[in-house]
């Protein structure tokens, strides 16, 4: 099957889309947003969820030469933010929040990576990827004391072809 291409509000779309999907997570506790780790001011009524953020792009310059005038490869960072409410620990301790089995850091930054490293996620909007979704790093892990919150970033990268008619 060939590629189609697309725009980038299409290829944020279907990556958050297959993470909700995945993870079995609703547009409350699934949602995009353009600072990826500072916990959200209101409570979300879950016992953890997750924010994409879109990140830096790059253009591949050695395609666009000689591409064709409509050729235009965009290699796009993503950052899912995986947070969780917790306050099961005592002071200075932090093992129940990073290893709870239902919403530890570590056990939420696995199933974010389980939904959507190496994966096709192009289903809905047909092939468009030039390559899965690579995972290309996390950042250290966050918290907030006034909020019980605890975080952990995760960065992804997406490869796809602008349609640009």
């Amino acid at each position: 099957m060939a590629r189609v291409d697309i725009s980038q509000v299409d290829a944020i779309d279907a990556f958050t889309r297959h993470l909700r999907d995945s993870l079995e997570l609703n547009d409350r506790t699934c949602y995009q947003t353009i600072e990826p780790m500072a916990p959200p001011n209101m409570p979300v009524g879950a016992p953890w969820w997750v924010s994409v953020s879109p990140g830096d792009s790059t253009f591949d310059e050695a395609l666009q030469a000689g591409g064709g005038q409509m050729q235009l490869s965009e290699s796009m960072g993503i950052t899912v933010t995986g947070y969780t409410r917790i306050r099961l620990d005592s002071t200075d301790h932090d093992e129940k929040l990073f290893g709870n089995a239902v919403r530890g850091l570590f056990v939420t930054k696995q199933k974010i990576l389980q939904a959507v490293a190496q994966v096709d996620i192009s289903a809905e909007v047909g092939e468009f990827l030039r390559s899965y979704v690579i995972a290309t790093g996390a950042d250290r892990p966050g918290y907030d004391a006034d909020k019980s919150t605890g975080w952990q970033s995760i960065n992804f990268r997406l490869e796809w072809d602008w349609d640009l008619r």
